[in-house]
């Protein structure tokens, strides 16, 4: 996995990490309102889910959510099932999921979920901070951005390697994305642009210890929703 390619700690920052869709099953009439457990059973997350929403959207969420539990064990069908869906989505969500550590495939199509923490988290926004501020070194002369997902997006577009883009897009439509959605999460554009700013005017140094820093919060709040924390951090 991408873990073991670039196994190392990328956080400049002396700081540390602390510590959905439900619906009912209309045959079962199983609540899923509380994190699932290992069992055989179909999963229905098909009530809330948006039509427009990927089912690797779909997926990612729940289990960074913490709604299907680490060690859980289910079968690609039952996933198709419950998301009203063939199984060729779901073994093509899946793929990616296997391949940012998500999920572990097992015989007879059953998947295992991930067992996540916060170094996870730590270690995934640690290697896209490396690979961003790598590529931004190289060329940021007209870089403009409107937010923070156009800010990704456009490092992205940077890049001349198909790998670095398509392991840059997983990080962002799965872990970025997912932790911008942190209610207690305080907009960071003005950082962004203070970033790119000490790398125009050639302070590698500093805009590293800034983006460590932005990263690291990334990271936080990724933790903190998928303990469902709403507390104001420490």
């Amino acid at each position: 996995g991408l873990g073991d390619v670039y196994k190392r700690q990328l956080f400049d920052s002396p700081s540390s990490l602390k510590s959905s869709l439900y619906g009912c099953d209309s045959r079962a009439n199983v609540d899923l309102c509380t994190p699932l457990r290992y069992n055989r059973f179909v999963v229905n997350i098909a009530g809330t889910a948006k039509k427009n929403d990927g089912i690797l959207t779909q997926l990612a969420s729940l289990i960074l959510k913490n709604k299907i539990q680490s060690g859980t064990e289910i079968t690609q069908n039952e996933l198709a099932q419950s998301l009203g869906v063939s199984r060729i989505p779901v073994r093509e969500a899946l793929l990616i999921l296997e391949y940012t550590g998500l999920i572990e495939k097992l015989p007879n199509q059953h998947v295992r979920i991930a067992t996540i923490d916060a170094s996870y988290f730590e270690e995934i926004f640690g290697l896209a901070l490396e690979i961003e501020l790598n590529i931004l070194y190289k060329n940021c002369r007209d870089f403009i951005f409107s937010d923070e997902l156009s800010f990704h997006k456009n490092v992205i577009r940077l890049s001349a390697n198909a790998f670095i883009r398509k392991t840059l897009n997983s990080v962002l439509e799965i872990f970025i994305s997912f932790a911008l959605t942190d209610p207690l999460r305080s907009c960071a554009i003005d950082d962004l642009k203070k970033i790119i700013a000490e790398i125009k005017s050639g302070k590698k140094d500093n805009a590293k210890a800034m983006f460590a820093f932005y990263f690291n919060g990334l990271a936080a709040s990724a933790w903190h929703i998928r303990n469902n924390r709403h507390d104001r951090r420490s």
